[in-house]
């Protein structure tokens, strides 16, 4: 049976200022790994910003979010995994597919609504998301990053059909 723990995530401006010193004061023969690396960090904080929830790292046993909850195939995680219903037919990744996600976006410290998805509108020329509410199975439909997280706020206070502790 899956279980979940967390694991701290800081990517702070300092962090990304000390990868990017790092990779600038390198060898050539070291700069790829370095830039691998920084690249890591940059995509995580991106992502972390604008709220977007997926299956970021997976390790042995374990699939980890950007939020920072991990996971685990097994039972030795802190707490019992609790799977959305349907979560399939939602299309939702291993991670999504399970509750008790830290809020990203702020207000409180669990959420039930995450951004599950981004795409590019070459049409419209801007970034789209997703938002999913994880209680009531409602979807934002890609619309714009402030629309998405709107949808999201609403759902985590008012939606009734879900626990988010």
């Amino acid at each position: 049976m899956p279980s979940l723990r967390y694991a701290e995530i800081d990517v702070s401006e300092e962090l990304l200022a000390e990868r990017q010193k790092s990779f600038d004061e390198a060898p050539p023969e070291k700069k790829m790994g370095l830039w691998y690396a920084k690249r890591h960090f940059v995509q995580l904080h991106r992502y972390r910003s604008q709220g977007l929830h997926f299956n970021y790292l997976s390790g042995p046993n374990a699939h980890h979010c950007t939020c920072g909850l991990v996971v685990l195939d097994g039972s030795e995680g802190m707490h019992p995994a609790i799977l959305v219903s349907d979560a399939k037919h939602h299309g939702l990744d291993i991670v999504q597919s399970y509750r008790q996600h830290r809020n990203l976006l702020g207000q409180s410290e669990f959420s039930i609504a995450l951004i599950i998805d981004h795409r590019f509108s070459w049409e419209r020329k801007l970034d789209q998301f997703n938002g999913f509410c994880q209680g009531c199975g409602k979807k934002s439909g890609f619309v714009s990053w402030k629309a998405a997280a709107t949808f999201c706020r609403i759902h985590d206070a008012n939606c009734g059909f879900g626990d988010i502790s």
